[in-house]
């Protein structure tokens, strides 16, 4: 290849803003799927399906069956970093310590 071809001017975005913005969106569901089900069980099987849907956008782009350009990636972790602000409010609202402690 004769060059480097890793980072990119197309990687870059991706790695220091839209990843950061998928983790912040798993921990997010990851706490809403905790207060709705019973068991520390239950929450782990029911988020394993978010690392399935992270994997397939991942192999999309390195495949290139999916392009994001620069641009596009910084929209997209916008709106994955708004997503994520609704979700973490919403969270917030649900969590209840008297229940998660009752539970035990």
């Amino acid at each position: 290849m004769h060059r480097i071809w890793f980072p990119t001017n197309v990687w870059l975005p991706l790695i220091f803003w839209v990843a950061p913005a998928i983790a912040l969106l798993g921990v997010a569901i990851t706490v809403l799927i905790s207060t709705k089900v019973k068991t520390f069980m239950e929450a782990y099987q029911a988020t394993g399906a978010l690392v399935i849907i992270v994997i397939a956008l991942l192999m999309g782009q390195i495949f290139g069956l999916i392009f994001l350009s620069p641009l596009i990636s910084l929209g997209v972790g916008t709106a994955l970093f708004a997503l994520d602000a609704l979700l973490i409010k919403i969270g917030v609202g649900l969590f209840s310590r008297d229940e998660l402690m009752a539970s035990v």
